[in-house]
């Protein structure tokens, strides 16, 4: 555990050392990548894009869908499993250890 001071010096917050440490290292390990440099040319250059890429990719596999609802253009299954590999766990993995810390942090006494 480790034992944080806040603001009230008569408060000291413990968090999980193991939680934290998974936490900074998942962050490191991701911060200098955006999801669309991991594996998508063009989307580390707009990477406001990348959610609507994702959803979109996720309708068209929802669907079983061939060619692109937007262009119009094949989708080879090459493609689809490039993005179905950019949107993989990771960044899920990375969000549930974020939002565990969060909800540990918001457990405890402010």
């Amino acid at each position: 555990m480790c034992a944080i001071r806040t603001a009230r010096e008569d408060q000291a917050i413990e968090i999980p050392v193991s939680a934290l440490s998974e936490t900074i290292k998942a962050a490191v390990e991701l911060a200098p990548k955006s999801t669309g440099s991991i594996a998508l040319e063009g989307l580390d250059v707009h990477p406001r894009m990348v959610p609507w890429v994702k959803q979109g990719h996720e309708y068209h596999v929802e669907h079983d869908l061939r060619s692109c609802l937007h262009c119009g253009q094949a989708i080879t299954d090459q493609r689809k499993a490039l993005l179905t590999a950019t949107f993989d766990d990771k960044l899920s993995q990375v969000r549930h250890r974020t939002e565990h810390c969060r909800a540990t942090c918001l457990k405890l006494p402010s």
